[in-house]
């Protein structure tokens, strides 16, 4: 999310993924033009699922993980401090277009405690929102499931050995490994306001229904797969053609979500994922989901892949190491220099120390384009999870440093908070 590749989603963007693929051609063209506009962004954000988008659903069961208090209100004083300025939260969540804010303070495996829930420009506790690239992080957690389960050998193998169409393509020696930290050295321009940019003739592909594999075999090598880092979704996407093609014609993405993560760890609302015509999910980040889920999901993976639901192992603790670790293992990794920039893992963003800039800190969050967010902090045991549907989201990108600073600042946002709720849980703890 760190670079201008991904700063925005334009009107050519929105009507690239979103009325391409819609049912009435003309009408979604006029949602897609205007989706982002600030009239519309915030409703549109909420109600993707009710604008004839194609989805499939991952559905939830009355088996619930439930969290302990009602949260209070956030403190008066409670400040965000970022390059010698210091912002009140409640103003800045206000000035970035929060829709949804849940924070728990993880107690146990299967108690957390609920301290803050708020929401607002009409959203509430039940409103399914869309996550746009934090859905990233949930296709790499499946991945990781499927490794587990054999139907996938290892991240060192072949793209081809589940693709064999992409032989001879920009993917012919690209590893799984590659895909999952975005290093996979294939060619693709990602710049939303381009109306001939990669991602939009992707967009108009898949909406159409032309064969995605034929696309991607048209892209070019850009460096050898392993050697530097590029954000790009078609990494992403191609990640989750593999997935579907180790799960066979049985399962969807949907489907294994359901039964892999959605029902496993307590989720209280079904979760819709946008899908191409043919009814292939969009793994680059179309999950369609509550808040409190996605506080959920933040807290299976603070709990190392076990389920806040009943103690038992969802995803492979080795896994979930791996996807939020920056080190000399794994020299692929982007490593700039924090704040301005933020590391990348397995799907997920690794901000830098606060203690040693240059190196990674050990909180990680999956980040969302209009500023989106699941935070994991370990150490605090806080999981927060944040929707916003911000217009400003452009304005708010530097070039000099390639970043966005409504995301930036969330960093230390959300380690006030995390610093402010582990103080008053010792308070009380100490009385």
């Amino acid at each position: 999310m760190f670079s201008q590749n991904f700063m925005t989603y334009s009107a050519i963007a929105s009507t690239a993924i979103l009325a391409a693929i819609a049912y009435k051609p003309l009408q979604k063209l006029y949602v897609g033009i205007t989706f982002f506009s600030k009239s519309y962004i915030v409703d549109n954000f909420r109600s993707v699922s009710k604008l004839e988008h194609p989805y499939n659903i991952a559905y939830c069961t009355d088996n619930t993980s439930t969290f302990i208090g009602t949260g209070s209100d956030l403190p008066d004083h409670l400040t965000v401090n970022f390059k010698n300025q210091t912002y009140n939260l409640k103003n800045w969540l206000k000035d970035h277009w929060t829709t949804g804010l849940v924070i728990l303070k993880i107690e146990s495996l299967t108690e957390a405690r609920l301290v803050h829930e708020s929401y607002y420009l009409g959203n509430s506790y039940d409103t399914k929102t869309i996550s746009w690239s934090v859905g990233k992080s949930v296709t790499s957690a499946l991945v990781g499931i499927a490794i587990s389960e054999g139907k996938i050998g290892s991240i060192d193998d072949l793209v081809t050995t589940y693709i064999p169409e992409l032989k001879g393509s920009a993917y012919d020696d690209v590893k799984i490994v590659n895909l999952l930290q975005m290093t996979s050295g294939v060619r693709f321009n990602e710049n939303y306001d381009s109306i001939l940019s990669d991602i939009n003739t992707m967009a108009f592909k898949i909406g159409m229904g032309y064969d995605l594999i034929e696309y991607i075999r048209t892209l070019s090598k850009r460096a050898e797969p392993g050697t530097s880092h590029n954000y790009i979704s078609i990494d992403t996407q191609v990640l989750g053609m593999v997935l579907k093609s180790a799960l066979g014609e049985k399962h969807t993405l949907s489907s294994y979500l359901e039964k892999k993560i959605w029902t496993r760890i307590g989720c209280e609302s079904d979760c819709y994922w946008l899908t191409d015509n043919k009814g292939t999910e969009l793994a680059f980040g179309t999950l369609n989901a509550t808040t409190r889920d996605y506080a959920r999901f933040g807290w299976l993976y603070l709990n190392k892949g076990v389920s806040p639901l009943d103690g038992s192992r969802v995803v492979d603790e080795k896994w979930i190491n791996d996807s939020v670790l920056l080190n000399d293992a794994n020299p692929s990794y982007l490593r700039p220099n924090y704040p301005d920039k933020i590391g990348y893992g397995y799907q997920w963003w690794i901000p830098g120390s606060e203690d040693k800039p240059t190196e990674s800190s050990t909180d990680y969050m999956a980040i969302g384009v209009y500023n989106q967010f699941v935070y994991v902090d370990p150490v605090s045991k806080i999981v927060i999870a944040r929707n916003s549907a911000n217009p400003n989201y452009n304005e708010q990108y530097d070039a000099v440093t390639e970043s966005n600073s409504g995301e930036t600042q969330a960093v230390e946002a959300f380690r006030a908070i995390a610093k402010y709720y582990t103080k008053k849980n010792d308070q009380i703890n100490n009385c």
